[in-house]
């Protein structure tokens, strides 16, 4: 009964194939190719995988289904061999990043009408996943104190600001990139509003990021900034020795990116731990 499908990224990275993360439409074109009419034809769709969700997943035929006529997205009792992707009746589907990105995806179809048996027709549409070819690298962080000196370790009570370059390393550019900067130390206190969430348009490849100003440049930035917009406050009982993680973690909406960023806090005479 299924004739052809058709899936396509709606919501995705500039990667060509479908990846974890992603929203695709799928389009399809199912058939009567027996010699009855089917009346009140009713297709559901469905996915056993963990985490993905189907919307547009039930199509009702309004009318009757005659020999070697189609339904689909959008169309009924048609002699059309169109899979309707664009179409806004489509079947949508949502791709979770924890999707493995080896494993292709399985959508279970399902026809029912009055004539046919009681578990009428099913099938499979199989729908490559491949992993994102999209990458982001940390090239370098430094830390700096409140004269914009970098700094390898920080004194309780201090206000300290950090500074990072990364790298699309993937194979295709980047879309619009956040990051936000958090911690599990209960020792420091991030000063930044708005969760110190950043954003950036678009990185191509190969191309390198710095966080302090959002620059973009084809080549390593020569110096990292210490009167960056990110910056945090160490407590002054913190312990002489207690090494403070930074997290920075880096999406473009469909992959994730975590990198730590870590300092040592020394007492004011200078010794640790």
């Amino acid at each position: 009964m299924l004739k052809d499908w058709e899936a396509k990224v709606e919501e995705g990275n500039k990667d060509t194939a479908i990846n974890p993360g992603e929203t695709i439409t799928v389009g399809y074109n199912l058939r009567n190719d027996g010699s009855g009419t089917m009346k009140n034809l009713r297709v559901v769709f469905s996915c056993e995988s963990e985490g993905v969700t189907l919307s547009n997943a039930t199509l009702t035929a309004e009318e009757l289904l005659l020999p070697n006529r189609s339904v689909g997205p959008g169309f009924t009792n048609s002699t059309s061999s169109s899979t309707n992707t664009t179409n806004s009746k489509a079947l949508k589907v949502h791709i979770p990043r924890t999707y493995s990105g080896s494993a292709p995806l399985r959508i279970k179809w399902t026809a029912m009408c009055d004539a046919c048996g009681p578990e009428g027709w099913s099938g499979f549409i199989v729908i490559p996943v491949r992993p994102a070819s999209t990458d982001l690298s940390m090239i370098r962080y430094e830390f700096f104190d409140t004269n914009g000196n970098s700094v390898r370790s920080v004194n309780p009570g201090e206000t300290i600001s950090c500074d990072f370059a990364v790298k699309n390393s993937g194979d295709v550019s980047l879309g619009k990139i956040t990051w936000t900067f958090s911690t599990e130390s209960e020792y420091v206190t991030l000063r930044t509003a708005r969760n110190s969430q950043y954003s950036k348009n678009s990185l191509n490849k190969n191309y390198y990021l710095r966080g302090s100003d959002q620059a973009t440049s084809s080549s390593v930035f020569k110096a990292l900034e210490g009167d960056g917009l990110f910056s945090f406050t160490v407590a002054r009982d913190v312990p002489n020795g207690e090494m403070i993680t930074i997290n920075v973690t880096f999406t473009d909406g469909f992959s994730e990116w975590v990198f730590p960023m870590t300092v040592r806090a020394v007492n004011t005479a200078g010794r640790t731990l």
